[in-house]
């Protein structure tokens, strides 16, 4: 007796090996569910059926559950970077295939970026769930399934979902470039001074603030105040006028004091507009007074 039948038009390899040993592990423990390939026009179809003695309606039932249950894995683990590939061309045409790739990149990252994330872990599990809910309610009333037509038209919130991954990653594809061109313009500031002092030590403390020392580790607080004054009455963070300052004045050695106060995003910039001019300490005099 047959039970369902599923086709796609894509090539069914990947499909049909996965079917078949999910399938292994059901038939242990169940009536012989038998699963075979037809094809049929521009279609491949696979056709289930169990024996005519099993096919009570209660076997019926378990047989299209297990169906069910294997073919949200296969959307999810086999189907959903192709579906991510394709929601990606569709909705950001306007951008590069360079562009596009590093979208993708990002959104699958997001997806799979750690098993053991609770929240990741209970988004994954949300979105198999969305999944195989749709697909229970597709085989109570229908055995015969399309993959591409059932993912275009049944399974919208999922699709949805996935579109806010890749949503997601555009905009951190976008805040990456303009991070890129922020640090490419700050380094032109910094190259276009010609009156480098030879040495700042920048010494970060616990508590957020940070001091500046010359080269014979002298105060440079009155110089700081000095120069920060106007930036502090229209409200420029700490880190802004930090980096405002130390441009202008363009020490030939940046030496940073107490890494591990520091945030990372600071660290990066002027680690990237220094480069081989920033020097990280950690145990001398100045790390232990702050």
């Amino acid at each position: 007796m047959d039970i369902a039948y599923i086709g796609t038009s894509a090539p069914i390899g990947a499909i049909w090996k996965s079917l078949s040993g999910k399938l292994q592990n059901y038939s242990k423990t169940n009536y012989p569910l038998k699963m075979e390939q037809m094809p049929l026009r521009d279609l491949e179809m696979i056709r289930f059926s169990l024996d005519d003695v099993a096919a009570n309606s209660e076997v019926q039932q378990i047989a299209r559950q297990f169906i069910a249950s294997a073919l949200a894995d296969i959307i999810i683990e086999h189907l959903e970077p192709r579906i991510i590939w394709h929601i990606i061309n569709q909705d950001y045409v306007q951008y590069t295939s360079s562009d596009r790739a590093k979208i993708f990149i990002l959104t699958q990252k997001k997806l799979h970026k750690s098993l053991s994330s609770s929240v990741n872990e209970k988004d994954n599990m949300l979105r198999r769930n969305r999944v195989l809910y749709a697909l229970l309610e597709y085989f109570a009333d229908n055995d015969t399934l399309i993959l591409e037509g059932f993912i275009n038209f049944r399974l919208r919130p999922y699709l949805e979902q996935l579109r806010k991954y890749t949503d997601n990653a555009l905009q951190e594809l976008l805040l990456s470039r303009e991070k890129e061109e922020f640090t490419k313009l700050l380094q032109y500031f910094y190259q276009l001074q010609s009156n480098k002092v030879p040495c700042i030590h920048v010494v970060f403390q616990k508590d957020g603030q940070f001091k500046l020392y010359d080269k014979d580790e002298n105060s440079l607080q009155k110089l700081w105040d000095a120069k920060t004054q106007k930036l502090k009455s229209v409200g420029i963070s700490m880190d802004d006028m930090l980096l405002s300052v130390l441009i202008k004045m363009a020490p030939s050695k940046l030496v940073i004091h107490n890494k591990g106060n520091v945030s990372k995003d600071l660290l990066e910039l002027l680690n990237r507009i220094f480069k081989d001019r920033i020097v990280i300490c950690n145990s001398c005099k100045l790390c232990t007074q702050n």
